[in-house]
């Protein structure tokens, strides 16, 4: 299988150069690369960003740079980045303050491939996502794994449509000893800002990303998670693929408003999953 990575990026050069060199490292070596810049200066510019996408074009990965300066709607650029992926079934969806593990495509992968029973050069059998933990980099420990579980991401309503329990990718310790041996595949409803999907190019069952939110992420990614759950997709989160977020000043608090904007799109993630559970029942109810 190979899988195209999208990665969009804006303004921020170093961080983009860690997550290259993430990817450089992989284990999973067939991967291209779709950059699509929407940042003010384009990162073209910065003569150690194009000795990694040099790097990488020399390691047999296909690189397409889409330049997009000013446009901000980050659904918009998801898009773009589709529309341009003409190539490889299998997409990756990544931050550019992304740091993933040298296994983290590795594992994602089989995990995708077992679960919507892939086989080369057709349409996937079931609609599947897959991702990983996505801990912040400032954490002096990796949240996972947690093979004991059978929920993550989850949120519980009561019969008035009160949230009774949340489970989030924000709790766990791991045990360093346990690396490799603990890789379990959790039903999940939402995933969290990498993770492997079928290419809506070839695969018309898999939505488009919304397109009104602006420049902020989260509530594209709620969105299309729901959309996707609505197509009959099902989402699974690998407890042991790891791709820290590098989240602090260079992030979020880039936009004057973001805590006032992520108070927002928490209340209205809350609110469709809640309007769900009242009408449907539990749409996410995922058994392995």
């Amino acid at each position: 299988m190979r899988v195209t990575i999208h990665l969009l990026t804006k303004d921020r050069p170093s961080e983009l150069a860690m997550c290259l060199n993430s990817l450089y490292t992989q284990t999973f070596k067939n991967w291209d690369l779709i950059l699509v810049d929407s940042g003010s200066t384009p990162v073209i510019t910065y003569k150690f960003i194009n000795d990694i996408i040099q790097r990488i074009r020399l390691s047999g990965h296909w690189v397409k740079y889409i330049n997009k300066m000013g446009w901000c709607d980050i659904g918009k650029l998801r898009n773009i980045a589709i529309e341009e992926d003409i190539f490889n079934r299998t997409c990756l969806r990544i931050d550019d303050d992304s740091i993933a593990d040298s296994e983290y495509l590795d594992r994602l992968v089989q995990c995708y491939i077992h679960y919507s029973g892939y086989k080369e050069g057709q349409v996937a059998e079931k609609l599947v996502a897959v991702g990983g933990v996505v801990p912040p980099c400032g954490s002096p420990k990796i949240y996972m794994p947690i093979p004991e579980s059978g929920i993550f991401n989850e949120i519980k309503f009561d019969l008035d449509g009160n949230i009774t329990y949340i489970a989030d990718d924000g709790g766990y310790t791991y045990d360093p000893f346990l690396q490799g041996m603990c890789s379990v595949a959790l039903p999940s409803h939402h995933l969290r800002s990498s993770f492997i999907f079928p290419n809506p190019t070839f695969d018309k069952r898999v939505p488009l990303y919304p397109e009104e939110y602006g420049q902020t992420g989260y509530r594209e990614e709620t969105d299309w998670c729901i959309a996707f759950a609505y197509a009959g997709g099902k989402m699974y989160t690998v407890t042991d693929a790891i791709c820290w977020h590098a989240h602090g000043r260079s992030g979020g608090a880039r936009i004057p408003n973001y805590q006032e904007i992520a108070q927002i799109n928490d209340i209205h993630f809350r609110e469709k999953i809640k309007r769900w559970y009242q009408e449907r029942g539990n749409p996410f109810e995922n058994k392995k």
